[in-house]
C-alpha cells in the first residue's frame, strides 16, 4: 500500500512508524510549527496499529469522511 498524506486544519497528516515494546507501531502524525511531531488519535477513527496498511486505511477513511485533500 502506498503512503498518502492529507491536509487537515492546515496540518499535513501522514502515517508513520514508532518504536514499541513489541516492535513497531503505526499511527497518524502531524508536525507543528516548531517542528515537533505529534500523534493524532481521534475517537474510534484513528488508532495505534501494528500494521502500516491498517493505519493507512484508518487515515484514508478519516479523510474520505471529512473530504480532505490529498497532498504530496
Amino acid at each position: 500500500m502506498q503512503a498518502r498524506k492529507y491536509l487537515y486544519r492546515g496540518k499535513t497528516l501522514a502515517v508513520e512508524g514508532h518504536p514499541t515494546v513489541n516492535g513497531t507501531g503505526y499511527a497518524t502524525y502531524f508536525t507543528d510549527r516548531k517542528g515537533t511531531r505529534h500523534i493524532l488519535l481521534y475517537n474510534d477513527e484513528l488508532k495505534l496499529r501494528t500494521a502500516f496498511e491498517d493505519a493507512q486505511a484508518d487515515l484514508d477513511g478519516f479523510a474520505q469522511r471529512r473530504g480532505l485533500k490529498e497532498v504530496q
